[in-house]
């Protein structure tokens, strides 16, 4: 059994995909304080002003860091991020915070 902590992103973090479009924002990095690897990060998307957010759990390893950049790159069409189950902020995983 896992042991998971939520991680605040540094400074939200941008996500695009391969195409270069804008998919969200990194909210969290979930880490398994067992091992001490990222488990997943919680992407971020749509609302103004952090309401009406949607969030989604992502593997940690779909995510591609573009050091040259200065990005992270989740190789998804936005048309299908869209469609994928997610969750709001009422119905967060059970995680427990860092503080």
């Amino acid at each position: 059994m896992s042991f998971l902590v939520a991680c605040d992103s540094p400074d939200g973090e941008a996500v695009v995909n391969r195409d270069g479009e804008e998919l969200g924002h990194l909210e969290q990095i979930v880490i398994d304080a067992r091992s001490g690897r990222a488990a997943y990060a919680v992407l971020a998307r749509g609302g103004v002003f952090g309401l009406g957010e949607r969030f989604h759990a992502v593997p940690w390893q779909a995510f591609e860091i573009d050091a040259n950049r200065r990005r992270i790159v989740l190789d998804i069409a936005r048309e299908r991020l869209d469609a994928a189950p997610g969750f709001d902020e009422e119905h967060w995983p059970a995680i427990h915070e860092a503080g």
